[in-house]
């Protein structure tokens, strides 16, 4: 190919080119910056809906505690009520505050720590698979996973389900409890913490 075909392919290419580009150019970020803003908006609407969902399950938990089956001439602890009660009423300042408790979060593993060990409790101290506090236990595992990376994630799984096991083992009554329910809480937090540390 001459120096005329050369340019002849250039004319012929360049207005494509432009043409393609001018297309494209409105779809697109215009920058590393713009796609940086993007990701970080997403982000924490994630984190928003994690936290509705935290308190959701914590309602609900609340709501199905006078229907579980207890002992005659008792019935659900204090504890089991408060718990749940707090973090329903702590979620709507956790979304006024979002972005505030988005970075604390993010920045700080130590703050993560606070709501991992608010999850063990809800499993271990409370009612160790005797009720449905393991919905905003789990939950908050969820929204704890949209911060950090998937194997920090199940190794947050792992310190919960190993306190709600040891939980029982010191109170002497893991014979009492199906095996259905301890695999299904093995596989339901590792699952729902996956999903939501994928989807990030």
């Amino acid at each position: 190919m001459d120096r005329e075909d050369v340019a002849r392919s250039a004319a012929i290419a360049t207005p494509v080119a432009v043409a393609v580009d001018e297309r494209l150019g409105a779809d697109l970020v215009r920058c590393g910056a713009e796609l940086v803003a993007l990701c970080e908006r997403f982000f924490r609407g994630m984190f928003r809906i994690g936290v509705i969902i935290v308190g959701l399950s914590a309602l609900a938990a609340l709501a199905l505690l006078p229907f579980r089956q207890y002992p005659p001439g008792s019935g659900p602890s204090a504890a089991a009520v408060l718990a749940p009660s707090l973090l329903a009423v702590a979620t709507p300042l956790a979304l006024w505050r979002a972005q505030q408790l988005y970075w604390l979060l993010l920045r700080r593993p130590n703050a993560q720590l606070v709501g991992v060990l608010v999850a063990a409790a809800l499993v271990a101290l409370i009612h160790p698979l005797n009720s449905e506090l393991w919905w905003p236990s789990c939950a908050i595992l969820m929204l704890l996973a949209t911060l950090v990376s998937l194997r920090r994630a199940w190794a947050y799984c792992l310190l919960v389900l190993t306190a709600n096991l040891a939980a029982h083992l010191v109170a002497g009554d893991l014979h009492k409890i199906a095996p259905v329910a301890i695999i299904g809480l093995w596989i339901g937090y590792p699952f729902w913490a996956t999903v939501f540390a994928v989807v990030t």
